[in-house]
Protein backbone atom coordinates (compact mmCIF):
# COMPACT_ATOMS: atom_id res chain seq x y z
CA UNK A 1 0.00 0.00 0.00
CA UNK A 2 1.65 3.54 -0.88
CA UNK A 3 1.78 6.38 1.14
CA UNK A 4 -0.81 8.17 -0.68
CA UNK A 5 -3.62 5.30 -0.31
CA UNK A 6 -2.43 5.67 3.57
CA UNK A 7 -3.11 9.23 3.43
CA UNK A 8 -6.45 8.26 1.97
CA UNK A 9 -7.51 6.45 4.69
CA UNK A 10 -6.53 8.58 7.31
CA UNK A 11 -8.71 11.79 5.73
CA UNK A 12 -11.82 9.30 5.00
CA UNK A 13 -12.35 8.03 8.51
CA UNK A 14 -11.63 11.92 9.72
CA UNK A 15 -14.12 12.78 7.16
CA UNK A 16 -16.64 10.18 9.21
CA UNK A 17 -15.72 11.12 12.15
CA UNK A 18 -16.49 14.99 11.64
CA UNK A 19 -19.44 14.52 9.40
CA UNK A 20 -21.10 12.40 12.27
CA UNK A 21 -20.35 14.53 14.99
CA UNK A 22 -21.40 18.22 12.79
CA UNK A 23 -24.05 17.17 10.82
CA UNK A 24 -27.55 17.58 11.71
CA UNK A 25 -29.81 15.71 13.35
CA UNK A 26 -32.49 15.72 10.70
CA UNK A 27 -29.58 14.61 7.82
CA UNK A 28 -28.99 11.78 9.37
CA UNK A 29 -30.10 9.80 6.72
CA UNK A 30 -27.71 11.90 4.05
CA UNK A 31 -25.26 10.83 6.40
CA UNK A 32 -25.82 7.20 6.39
CA UNK A 33 -25.31 7.70 2.16
CA UNK A 34 -22.60 9.84 2.83
CA UNK A 35 -21.05 7.36 5.41
CA UNK A 36 -21.88 4.14 2.42
CA UNK A 37 -19.55 6.32 -0.04
CA UNK A 38 -17.21 6.51 2.67
CA UNK A 39 -16.66 2.91 2.93
CA UNK A 40 -16.96 2.27 -0.35
CA UNK A 41 -14.03 4.20 -1.14
CA UNK A 42 -11.88 2.50 1.69
CA UNK A 43 -13.06 -0.61 0.41
CA UNK A 44 -11.74 0.40 -3.65
CA UNK A 45 -8.37 2.14 -1.72
CA UNK A 46 -7.84 -1.09 0.40
CA UNK A 47 -8.79 -4.00 -2.37
CA UNK A 48 -7.21 -2.80 -5.85
CA UNK A 49 -7.18 -6.08 -7.38
CA UNK A 50 -10.37 -6.59 -8.56
CA UNK A 51 -11.01 -3.09 -9.11
CA UNK A 52 -8.44 -3.84 -12.14
CA UNK A 53 -9.92 -6.60 -13.48
CA UNK A 54 -12.89 -4.98 -13.34
CA UNK A 55 -11.96 -2.76 -15.24
CA UNK A 56 -9.74 -4.46 -17.57
CA UNK A 57 -13.44 -6.77 -18.08
CA UNK A 58 -15.10 -3.52 -18.89
CA UNK A 59 -12.16 -2.26 -21.23
CA UNK A 60 -11.72 0.52 -18.90
CA UNK A 61 -8.39 2.67 -18.71
CA UNK A 62 -7.82 2.41 -15.01
CA UNK A 63 -10.15 1.68 -11.89
CA UNK A 64 -10.83 5.39 -11.23
CA UNK A 65 -12.53 5.81 -14.21
CA UNK A 66 -14.99 3.16 -13.03
CA UNK A 67 -15.87 5.26 -10.09
CA UNK A 68 -15.37 8.25 -12.21
CA UNK A 69 -18.56 7.36 -14.32
CA UNK A 70 -20.62 6.24 -11.92
CA UNK A 71 -20.33 9.32 -9.77
CA UNK A 72 -21.17 10.77 -13.11
CA UNK A 73 -24.13 9.51 -13.00
CA UNK A 74 -25.24 9.74 -9.54
CA UNK A 75 -24.06 13.70 -9.78
CA UNK A 76 -26.53 13.84 -12.85
CA UNK A 77 -29.40 12.32 -11.04
CA UNK A 78 -29.09 14.18 -7.82
CA UNK A 79 -29.02 17.29 -10.34
CA UNK A 80 -32.29 16.35 -11.52
CA UNK A 81 -33.82 15.59 -8.14
CA UNK A 82 -32.65 18.41 -6.30
CA UNK A 83 -34.43 20.65 -9.31
CA UNK A 84 -37.65 18.68 -9.19
CA UNK A 85 -37.64 19.67 -5.32
CA UNK A 86 -37.08 23.14 -5.79
CA UNK A 87 -40.00 23.34 -8.20
CA UNK A 88 -42.01 21.63 -5.93
CA UNK A 89 -41.09 23.57 -3.10
CA UNK A 90 -41.73 26.61 -5.02
CA UNK A 91 -44.96 25.21 -5.66
CA UNK A 92 -45.72 24.80 -1.88
CA UNK A 93 -44.49 28.46 -1.04
CA UNK A 94 -46.60 29.97 -3.56
CA UNK A 95 -49.97 28.36 -2.13
CA UNK A 96 -48.86 29.28 1.17
CA UNK A 97 -48.82 32.57 0.47
CA UNK A 98 -52.04 32.43 -1.33
CA UNK A 99 -53.85 31.07 1.12
CA UNK A 100 -52.05 33.51 3.83
CA UNK A 101 -53.51 36.17 1.86
CA UNK A 102 -56.80 34.74 1.52
CA UNK A 103 -57.21 34.22 5.20
CA UNK A 104 -55.78 37.87 5.84
CA UNK A 105 -58.36 38.93 3.52
CA UNK A 106 -61.42 37.39 5.44
CA UNK A 107 -59.83 38.33 8.60
CA UNK A 108 -59.97 41.88 8.04
CA UNK A 109 -61.93 42.62 5.02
Amino acid sequence: MTLFSLISIVFIIFLILVDSIFVHKKARKALRWMTVFYLFLLVFIIFQGPFNRLAQILELGRPADLIIYFATVFLGREFFLSRQRYYLMNQQITALARENAINSVKKYG
